[in-house]
């Protein structure tokens, strides 16, 4: 999987899943992973059916898949004894909830101080946070080689599954972008070495601090008296949103996100009924002709 591309993250998460999946069987029956069969590997999806969500026990299942596939084909067991059981059953996404409005997005673009250095620099991180709908690791890991001012666009090098997507900005997020850039970063660099895009006022980059622009949307949104619960992840589903209701076709905004399966764009449609129902009845030939 590091061959392939994938995330720090993702791979301590398959670690973990393993690594609990092989001392199960060995507490349990004294057996080792190798040596498992089928009704081993049910009763191991029942234990965690009680202690897991459907998301994580679907994503522990695919794990040991995977690891079984890995097996076979190096010929370190005879037979794949998943093959046999069933993939669980995906639930219907529920739909996503605090997806903040434009109004709401705005109120809170606007509360950094662009007369400070954190000011600017916090400015500069939220109109491209809902500029580009990036993740909030991709923001973080951002070099300053991966924005282009001149073509508002920003190259993400490793997205969520590695992979690596070209993303627009609008005019807003390019204007902050430089000036943090002119104003703020000279003053935070502690090397003239230094590739991260954003720093902290000591220096150091934001890569290094998971929570950091958790914390800096949070200190903005309490400013701002909003009652919705705004996170990166809500920007990032606002961005997505607001495109599609403004009429971006879906597989535009699907390449936009980073999202591999069309499904995972298509939850934001079954936000906004209504609006889909205005368009049907504006662009549809049999909706505009005049009955007789």
């Amino acid at each position: 999987m590091k061959q392939k591309g994938y995330g720090t993250s993702t791979l301590t998460a398959s670690a973990r899943i393993l690594q609990g999946y092989s001392s199960w069987l060995w507490n349990t029956f004294d057996m080792k992973i190798a040596d498992a069969q089928e009704d081993d590997i049910e009763k191991y999806i029942f234990h965690l059916k009680e202690r897991l969500a459907p998301g994580s026990l679907r994503l522990s299942l695919s794990r040991i898949r995977r690891f079984y596939r890995y097996l076979y084909q190096r010929d370190l067991i005879l037979r794949d004894p998943t093959l046999s059981i069933l993939p669980l059953k995906k639930e219907q996404k529920a739909l996503l909830k605090n997806v903040p409005d434009e109004e709401a997005v705005a109120t809170l673009l606007n509360q950094p101080d662009e007369h400070t250095y954190h000011g600017i620099r916090d400015k500069a991180i939220l109109e491209l946070l809902y500029s580009s709908g990036l993740r909030n690791e991709e923001l973080r890991n951002l070099a300053l080689r991966d924005i282009d001012l001149k073509e508002k666009v920003v190259t993400v090098r490793r997205g969520k599954g590695g992979k690596g997507r070209i993303v627009p900005f609008g005019k807003k997020a390019a204007e902050f972008i430089q000036k943090y850039l002119e104003v703020t970063r000279p003053k935070y660099t502690k090397t003239p070495e230094e590739e991260h895009l954003f720093l902290t006022e000591r220096g150091d980059p934001l890569a290094h601090h998971k929570t950091c622009i958790n914390d800096i949307v949070s200190r903005y949104k309490k400013r701002s008296a909003l009652t919705k619960n705004i996170s990166p992840h809500t920007l990032r589903h606002a961005f997505a949103l607001h495109l599609l209701r403004g009429g971006a076709p879906i597989q535009a905004v699907q390449t936009l996100l980073g999202h591999k399966q069309l499904a995972s764009t298509q939850v934001y449609t079954r936000l906004y009924p209504k609006d889909l129902k205005a368009i049907h009845k504006k662009y549809h030939p049999r909706e505009r002709q005049k009955i007789r």
